[in-house]
């Protein structure tokens, strides 16, 4: 067979292929979170498929298993970068992304070795994909959608975004992203700037004392 050393790059190939399509097609209709969080529980799906049921299943259920799984994770990988960018704010942007595709050329990184292990290292491979979806799938819940909305440019504005609730309608969308803490009761803002007030009191006739003293033992 002239491809047989390269179906399984064409099928990689084909795979991301259709998850840039999946993305343009989905992203602006159903929002960014809601496709990163389908994306993301289907890889960790199918990584769990594979882990338990590879000895039962006949060789084209585990390739289809397998080609859905790798096209779940293009586009979880590809949107991830996207969203990113929109989530984050301007100050922070730079560096956020940089982190993202750095911890992304880990995963390429290794996956010479786990080629090279073939099936020894088969269980461990799917144990920690399955792990990373459970984390990303809660990490997830807790990020705003920014499908028509403005990039934020200061942290504060990054604060103040929205997370949608689930299962509920758009309109009752009223939980910020990192909730505000309730003022404190002790604290007064008066009354602290009195404190200070009379705090730098006391040090300018401290210091002014001091200098009369050493005026005074001069003479």
């Amino acid at each position: 067979m002239v491809l047989g050393g390269s179906v399984s790059y064409f099928l990689q190939v084909g795979s991301a292929a259709l998850a840039c399509i999946f993305l343009c097609i989905t992203v602006n209709h159903w929002g960014r979170r809601a496709v990163l969080l389908l994306c993301t529980i289907l890889t960790g799906l199918c990584s769990l498929l594979l882990l338990a049921l590879t000895q039962y299943l006949f060789s084209g259920a585990s390739i289809a298993i397998s080609v859905l799984g790798s096209l779940c994770a293009h586009a979880m990988v590809m949107l991830s970068v996207f969203y990113a960018s929109e989530v984050l704010p301007t100050i922070i942007r730079g560096s956020g992304l940089g982190l993202i595709l750095g911890i992304s050329m880990l995963g390429r990184a290794a996956l010479p070795i786990i080629i090279l292990q073939q099936k020894s290292g088969f269980f461990l491979f799917h144990v920690v994909l399955s792990s990373f979806c459970i984390l990303s799938v809660l990490s997830l819940l807790l990020l705003p959608e920014t499908k028509r909305k403005s990039l934020p440019d200061t942290l504060r504005q990054g604060d103040s975004l929205r997370r949608p609730p689930l299962l509920l309608q758009t309109t009752q969308d009223a939980v910020p992203l990192l909730s505000p803490d309730k003022p404190r009761l002790d604290y007064n803002p008066e009354s602290y700037a009195r404190l200070a007030s009379s705090t730098k009191k006391i040090i300018r006739t401290g210091s002014r004392c001091g200098e009369d003293n050493q005026a005074m033992t001069g003479e």
